[in-house]
C-alpha cells in the first residue's frame, strides 16, 4: 500500500520560530489614526466626490447644449437651401 507524503509542511517548520509570541504583541495597533481625521479625510473624500459629480453634470449639460446647437444648424442649413432653391431672382436663364 502506498501512503501519500503527508510531510509537506516539513519545510515550514523552520519558520516556525521566527513568529512573535501572542504574549509580546500589543493589545492594540498603536499606529492608528485618531477618529478626528478619519472624519476630515472623509468628508474632504465626500467633497471631491461632489466635485466631480457637478463637473460631469456640467459636461453633460454642455455636450447637450452643443449637440442641440449642432442640430440646430443642419435645420437652418436646410431651410436656407430650400429658400435658395426657390428663389427666382437666382436664376440662370433670362425671360426677355
Amino acid at each position: 500500500m502506498r501512503v501519500p507524503n503527508l510531510d509537506f509542511f516539513d519545510n515550514k517548520k523552520e519558520d516556525l520560530g521566527k513568529y512573535p509570541k501572542l504574549s509580546d504583541l500589543p493589545n492594540l495597533p498603536e499606529n492608528l489614526r485618531p477618529a478626528k481625521k478619519w472624519d476630515t479625510q472623509v468628508k474632504k473624500i465626500i467633497n471631491d466626490r461632489k466635485i466631480v459629480n457637478n463637473n460631469i453634470k456640467e459636461i453633460n449639460e454642455e455636450q447637450t447644449a452643443t449637440d442641440n446647437i449642432l442640430d440646430e444648424i443642419v435645420i437652418l442649413k436646410s431651410l436656407v437651401s430650400s429658400y435658395k432653391s426657390d428663389d427666382p431672382s437666382d436664376s440662370t436663364t433670362n425671360n426677355e
